[in-house]
């Protein structure tokens, strides 16, 4: 599913945030989650690749990020939830200050 996606995509990149959680678990700031690996922040994707964006933002892509969406729950992961602020794309859920980016839990 993933190597569908990345060709459908073309020039869309798929950036993970970095925020995961530290090496050995812990508060990692400014997070109230991400501590012991089950948390993950993805930047939504562009029109055009590389560069970061947020929802409302000219470069944004709801096509694609509705895709990257699919292509996480169509994987392995039991996920919990993807919290992004995007209403128009499914399978999310409102969390404050997810405009910018994507966090998906897994149980």
């Amino acid at each position: 599913e993933a190597a569908k996606l990345n060709e459908d995509m073309g020039a869309a990149i798929i950036d993970i945030n970095c925020d995961i959680s530290k090496q050995y678990g812990g508060y990692f700031y400014p997070h109230a989650t991400h501590r012991n690996g089950v948390d993950a922040d993805f930047q939504p994707m562009t029109r055009y690749g590389g560069a970061q964006t947020y929802v409302g933002a000219s470069n944004y892509s709801r096509y694609y990020t509705q895709k990257f969406v699919y292509a996480m729950r169509a994987t392995s992961y039991s996920i919990r939830v993807i919290y992004f602020n995007d209403s128009r794309v499914s399978y999310v859920r409102y969390a404050s200050g997810h405009h910018n980016h994507l966090h998906m839990s897994i149980y």
